[in-house]
């Protein structure tokens, strides 16, 4: 499988690991796993600088490429530490056909099974994409030749299933 691999460090050293230990991690279990780490996309702090999200957006350019299968992660927290946040982001990638997969043996199980906490935000995100579906508005079918004569006169012709009938202004200009 073809993984790019994501690093963020927090924005206080005191938490979280730092970026070289995250790229090694990720390495070993891509090694011991068998994946092809194509690429390190990463946020990382620099003084007097907010950590961004340049590498995220980065690596999202990567996926629309069609480069890779899957994204891994150090653990959950480079994503972000607010769980809906994860949540979200787990939630997009899904979305653009990629797997997240973690390098912290701890949180595989959370990705498969989530515990109620993550799995009522994944339903909240599961309706949110359902209501998008009912409202999406289809595509216009294309009309031709006869078609469109018939369609703009009302004529017989014109589709039998128009939910809005536009009708022709009498007012002169």
């Amino acid at each position: 499988m073809r993984v790019v691999a994501y690093i963020r460090e927090t924005s206080s050293p005191e938490e979280g690991e730092p970026s070289f230990a995250q790229s090694e991690r990720i390495r070993s279990w891509a090694r011991t796993a068998g994946h092809e780490l194509i690429a390190v996309c990463q946020d990382v702090r620099q003084d007097g600088h907010q950590i961004g999200r340049n590498g995220y957006r980065t690596l999202l350019s990567i996926i629309a490429a069609g480069s890779v299968d899957a994204v891994v992660v150090a653990s959950l927290a480079c994503l972000s530490l607010d769980l809906v946040v994860q949540e979200v982001m787990l939630w997009d990638l899904q979305r653009r056909q990629v797997t997240l997969l973690t390098a912290n043996p701890d949180e595989v199980r959370v990705l498969t099974d989530p515990p109620p906490n993550r799995a009522m935000v994944r339903h909240v995100l599961t309706r949110v994409d359902e209501l998008a579906a009912w409202t999406r508005l289809p595509s216009p079918p294309i009309l031709t030749g006869p078609q469109v004569a018939g369609a703009l006169s009302g004529g017989a012709s014109a589709n039998p299933e128009v939910i809005v009938e536009l009708i022709p202004s009498t007012r002169q200009l």
